[in-house]
């Protein structure tokens, strides 16, 4: 046999063998729909620049411009907390001082009239500055990405260099950049170009970068990076503020903005909260216990998987671990648990990628065998029946029970095969799962001899007792082996009770005392799930009850206790006295009956008290 330990770890994969219906549109979609809303949004612009005077188009723009780039600002802080990805926090930041410098822009360009003394060399100097820090915020993503700079040191270096660049224009040591009736100045021309090849070669080598491995965040920076180029050059040849070129310059610019806007969008909210909604739909439909599907993926999903397949052969098989509950009874629900992830795993090492493997129930598992016929299936589950019964726990051999059913898939079909093979498990079950239930009666009294060493002779004097009782009441052969079978198990329930609280020497507390009283209720529990011992369990319900109503768990009195528990009761009293106890020495066989006579009609029934003491 196979030992398997009840503490150990068991590694259970998560069947993925099936897509699950999608909730939402997939990020690629999702990508294409904004480019499709920012050449919309071109159109438009486009639109109203034909329509309406140069300095509202440049207004509205340069508005955009500031509300996606605050927007930016905000998305990429407030999803650091949960992504912790410092490439967008880095690329939020950036672009908050970028709306700055953009809203002075807008305050100062000409025609604006809003600001005393600022010219339109203000407002060239400040787009330049502008665009360096743009171009700073999107070239230096592969150093944030492998220094993992934090936001405090990201914040304080755009503040930092937007300070400097602000103080230069103020104090008007920024170079002149524009000249009223000339236009562009050479240094405003100069700079334009080196940005257009900083961001040039930018693109040619962020592509050929490995640090990042989010390709999809490269790829967007360098779409960013060529609106970018596309707006620079645009710059370098108008000849007024005013001109047609200006005003293409703002839509290229624009769509640089919004293409960073998109990639914050969906890498900082949209796939984590798409991974979170997914997680939760997907734990949703999975058990927590095995990681297998569970009872409402079977229930609102596998008959949309299998309608989306073209008619193929299907096989399913219904399986039933034997012994579940008692197990869980008897020596907890951790010993249940780990009898389940045993089965569980077994599943997952033997079935196919293309098996659906469900767990429809506490201990029933569902297994569609999809393009199977029943001969392929039946070689499968034979594998997995043999490989299950060679692991054991507490010596208790494990085995399941399985029925299968073959057809075609098809909704009606499905239906009918589940219940067909429902039907041959349960046939399966009669048979193999009685053995395995009475296997843990037999361990179950093992453990509490093992537990307490003075219950292995007590259980076996206790139910010998009870046969002479019965005998002496005239009880017929079969009725009399019964009563002495629930005497020898009529402690079954301690095996739920702590070792210390069975061997303790001091007199016991509160506590201990309600802890020793419910074992009564954990025999008939474990008992009553066997159905060879479904009688006992009963008679070992009640077997502390007392005549006169006072004792446990009920409180019945008289003949209302069942009378084969009163006679575990005088026997299971009058070995405990005649047996060493750690707070106390044995009585003699007469000093114990004359106990038993003293409690004649208090906590005995008189009638067999009486019969007990005057026997031999």
């Amino acid at each position: 046999m196979i030992s398997f330990h009840i503490h150990g770890k068991i590694r259970v994969n998560r069947v993925d063998t099936c897509p699950v219906r999608r909730i939402s549109l997939p990020t690629e979609n999702k990508t294409v729909l904004h480019f499709l809303i920012f050449a919309a949004l071109v159109v438009i612009l486009a639109v109203v620049r034909s329509l309406f005077p140069f300095l509202l188009f440049h207004t509205v723009i340069e508005l955009a411009a500031i509300f996606i780039s605050l927007s930016l600002y905000q998305m990429g802080t407030q999803s650091y907390r949960f992504t912790k990805d410092h490439v967008l926090l880095f690329i939020s930041i950036g672009f908050l001082y970028i709306a700055v410098f953009d809203g002075m822009h807008t305050l100062t360009y000409k025609g604006m009239d809003l600001i005393p003394g600022a010219t339109t060399n203000h407002a060239t100097q400040l787009w330049l500055s502008g665009r360096v820090l743009q171009i700073v915020a999107l070239l230096l993503v592969p150093f944030v990405h492998t220094r993992k700079i934090s936001r405090l040191y990201q914040e304080l270096y755009f503040l930092f260099s937007g300070a400097i660049l602000l103080v230069l224009i103020i104090t008007g040591y920024f170079p002149t950049s524009y000249v009223d009736g000339v236009g562009m100045t050479v240094f405003k021309k100069v700079v334009e170009y080196v940005l257009v090849t900083i961001a040039l070669m930018g693109i040619i080598f962020i592509g050929k970068l490995q640090v990042v491995e989010n390709k999809r965040v490269l790829r967007h920076i360098r779409w960013a990076l060529a609106f970018l180029i596309a707006s620079e050059l645009s710059f370098t040849l108008y000849k007024d503020v005013y001109d047609v070129l200006n005003a293409l310059g703002h839509i290229f610019k624009l769509l640089s903005y919004g293409v960073v806007w998109v990639l914050v969008l969906d890498e900082g909210f949209s796939k984590p909260y798409e991974k979170v909604f997914r997680k939760i739909y997907d734990n949703s439909i999975r058990d927590q216990l095995t990681g297998l599907y569970n009872r409402r993926f079977y229930d609102s999903e596998l008959e949309h998987l299998l309608a989306k397949e073209a008619p193929i052969p299907l096989t399913v098989a219904m399986a039933d671990v034997n012994g579940l509950k008692l197990i869980n009874d008897t020596f907890g629900h951790e010993d249940g648990d780990c009898l389940i992830q045993a089965f569980a795993e077994i599943l997952n090492q033997k079935c196919r990628d293309k098996d659906l493997v469900i767990r429809i129930g506490g201990d029933e598992f569902l297994v569609v065998f999809q393009g199977a016929d029943e001969m392929e299936a039946n070689s499968i589950i034979g594998e997995i029946t043999s490989c299950f019964a060679k692991m054991e726990n507490r010596g208790i051999p494990y085995s399941v029970s399985i029925g299968c059913a073959s057809g075609i898939s098809g909704h009606s079909e499905l239906k009918r095969l589940v219940l067909l093979a429902e039907e041959r498990m349960y046939h399966q079950k009669l048979f193999s799962s009685p053995k395995v239930k009475e296997k843990v009666i037999d361990l179950a009294m093992a453990e509490v001899f093992r537990k307490s060493n003075r219950d292995i002779v007590n259980s076996g004097d206790v139910g010998q007792w009870c046969e002479k009782i019965a005998v002496g009441l005239g009880f017929h052969e079969d009725k009399v082996e019964q009563i002495a079978m629930a005497g020898r198990l009529h402690d079954i329930g301690k095996i739920r009770l702590r070792y210390e609280l069975l061997n303790k020497v001091e007199p016991l507390d509160d506590e201990d005392w309600r802890e020793l009283r419910r074992h009564p209720e954990v025999g008939y529990t474990i008992l009553s799930s066997v159905n060879n011992y479904a009688q006992l369990a009963e008679y070992v319900l009640y077997h502390h009850e007392r005549w006169d109503g006072t004792g446990y768990p009920l409180g019945l009195s008289g003949e209302d206790i069942p009378l084969e528990s009163r006679i575990i009761a005088i026997a299971d009293a009058y070995q405990a006295m005649v047996t060493d106890r750690p707070s106390r020495k044995r009585m003699t066989p007469a000093e114990a009956k004359a106990e038993i006579a003293r409690c004649a009609g208090t906590q005995f029934d008189p009638c067999i008290a009486s019969l007990f003491v005057n026997m031999p």
